[in-house]
Formats: structure tokens, sequence, C-alpha cells
């Protein structure tokens, strides 16, 4: 499986705008993790880990880049030959290409004082408000009673 990943992910180092050496959290990766990443990836969220700081990713920097080459990560199931979808969450291959030289150089941190502004996130509903909330009263039952189905 690592030598089908390093076959895949080879040819996208030609796509990298900056000489590794000078590829960062900072200035390079955050700012990617930022516009495909931390929407599920924040506290609260849908994601396992939170991906807002360097000290959240720099653990996962290989899990991130085995993740994004193989373009498990971000999920996205939508066919591209059916439409251009405005919420699509696919990195290019040039933010392939900066992952994966920002992991085999060592994942540098960068100055922090480059990072962009964290992302801000609504704690309104996502898809909208719905017309209705219907709330459901407590419920108790014994650990050794019976299911209760109506």
């Amino acid at each position: 499986m690592r030598l089908l990943i390093v076959v895949l992910t080879f040819p996208l180092a030609a796509f990298s705008a900056k000489p590794n050496s000078e590829i960062t959290f900072s200035a390079d990766v955050a700012p990617i993790l930022y516009s495909h990443c931390v929407s599920c990836h924040h506290a609260g969220a849908i994601a396992p880990m939170s991906l807002l700081t360097y000290r959240e990713v720099r653990p996962w920097a290989s899990s991130i880049r085995e993740s994004v080459a193989t373009r498990t990560m971000p999920p996205w199931k939508a066919d591209p030959h059916y439409g251009k979808w405005s919420n699509d969450p696919t990195l290019s291959d040039r933010e392939i290409a900066t992952i994966q030289a920002w992991v085999s150089n060592g994942a540098p941190e960068g100055d922090p004082k480059v990072m962009p502004a964290v992302p801000v996130f609504s704690t309104d509903w996502k898809i909208g408000k719905p017309d209705a909330v219907i709330p459901i009263p407590r419920q108790s039952l014994q650990a050794s009673g019976p299911d209760q189905y109506a």
C-alpha cells in the first residue's frame, strides 16, 4: 500500500509552487486546511479531531498526507461528470502536492505571524432553520426492564 501511495503522489511534486524546504504550515498548509477541511475538522463538528492549529495538525501529518494522496479526504462522492458543485471540497493537484511536500520536509510550522485568521463557525442550523422544532420529552427506562416501542 505504501508503494502505491508513493507512486500515486510522486508526480504531484511537480505541481508545488515553492521549493519543498520553504513550504510551512503557517503560510501554505493552514490556508488549504481552512478552505477544505476545517468545516468538519473543528471542535464540536462531525470529524474526530480538530485541524485548526499547528499543534492539532502536526501529530496527524502523515495520515493527512496519505488521506489526501488517495483522495479519501476530504470526502466527496458527487460525480464530477455531472456538474460543478459550489460546496465541492476536493483538493487540487497543487494543494495535494503542497501537503505532500510539507510532510516530506518534516512538517515545519513556519512563522505563526503569517497564519490566516481562524475561521469562525456558526452555531446556527447548518442547512437553514427548520419550519418547526418538535421537542421530545425526556425518557427514562430501567436497565433491567423491557424496551418500550410505543
